[in-house]
C-alpha cells in the first residue's frame, strides 16, 4: 500500500474524479514515467556538463546548421 500526504491524495483524487485520468493508478503511472523521464534528462545534462569541462564542445554555428537542416528536412517530409 501506497501512503501519501493528504494534499497530494486529494489531489490524485481531484484528477480521477474530474475525468483528467480514469484510476489513481493511471495517476502514479504517470507520475512515475515523469519522474524518469526528468532523470534520463538530468543524466544527460550531467553529461554535456562533462563534455563541457573536457572540452569537447561543437561550435554554435555548427550546431545552429544541422539544426536548420533537421528543419529542412521534416519540413520536405510533411510536404510529402
Amino acid at each position: 500500500m501506497l501512503s501519501l500526504p493528504p494534499d497530494n491524495q486529494a489531489y490524485i483524487n481531484q484528477l480521477v474524479e474530474t475525468g483528467v485520468y480514469t484510476t489513481t493508478d493511471n495517476v502514479l503511472d504517470e507520475a512515475v514515467a515523469l519522474l524518469r523521464e526528468r532523470d534520463s534528462i538530468r543524466e544527460k545534462v550531467l553529461a554535456g556538463q562533462a563534455q563541457a569541462d573536457a572540452g569537447q564542445l561543437i561550435p554554435g554555428e555548427e550546431v545552429f546548421a544541422r539544426l536548420e537542416a533537421r528543419a529542412r528536412e521534416i519540413e520536405k517530409l510533411a510536404a510529402q
